[in-house]
């Protein structure tokens, strides 16, 4: 009598994978008199299978979102710190540099402007190029014995009032941006 029930088990089991709607269309007209064969010795898997179904495909989905979303988080706080380590280390090697070479390009830029102011002889791009290096290197928080403020200022205002007239042949839009440039770090200086 067990048997008999196992069988039709089985037998409604088959029936109902071959007639619900997710089943592929493919394997719902193949279905042939082995198929009902198997799965009548199959007994209750038939309908195990469908009950545990939700849990087979969803149990392991969760799990490996889940391992996914911390392996990420651990990647993406690990990648932010070295990220963030890197900006330090070149902050530090920017600052450094420029306390290395602010003084002589300052000292280099005072004594363009006063062999201009003896001889006239004339000042180029180089100067000015010199100019926007010397304002990166003083937006590095430098301290103020380093930093010379007054002379900065001298050299920013002089090369702001005779930028147009120095650079008349060159690209007005470089120009432009240079002066720019020499504005904004005279209004920043002037202020601290």
């Amino acid at each position: 009598m067990s048997i008999i029930i196992w069988l039709f088990i089985g037998f409604v089991g088959w029936f109902f994978i071959a007639s619900s709607t997710w089943y592929p269309k493919y394997l719902q007209d193949n279905f042939e008199k082995t198929q009902m064969i198997v799965y009548a010795l199959l007994g209750p898997f038939p309908w195990i299978f469908l009950m545990l179904r939700p849990f087979v495909w969803t149990f392991p989905k969760f799990i490996y979102n889940s391992i996914y979303n911390q392996i990420h988080k651990a990647r993406t706080k690990k990648i932010n710190l070295e990220r963030s380590n890197q900006r330090k280390i070149d902050t530090e090697e920017r600052k450094s540099k420029a306390i290395k070479n602010y003084p002589t390009l300052l000292s280099n830029c005072e004594e363009i402007i006063s062999s201009y102011q003896e001889s006239d002889i004339p000042i180029n791009i180089s100067f000015y190029n010199d100019c926007i290096t010397l304002i990166s290197y003083a937006n590095q928080k430098l301290s103020e014995d380093i930093l010379s403020r007054k002379a900065l200022l001298d050299i920013l205002k002089f090369a702001r009032i005779n930028v147009f007239t120095f650079l008349e042949n060159e690209d007005e839009e470089k120009v432009q941006k240079i002066s720019n440039s020499l504005a904004k770090s005279i209004k920043k200086f002037s202020k601290k």
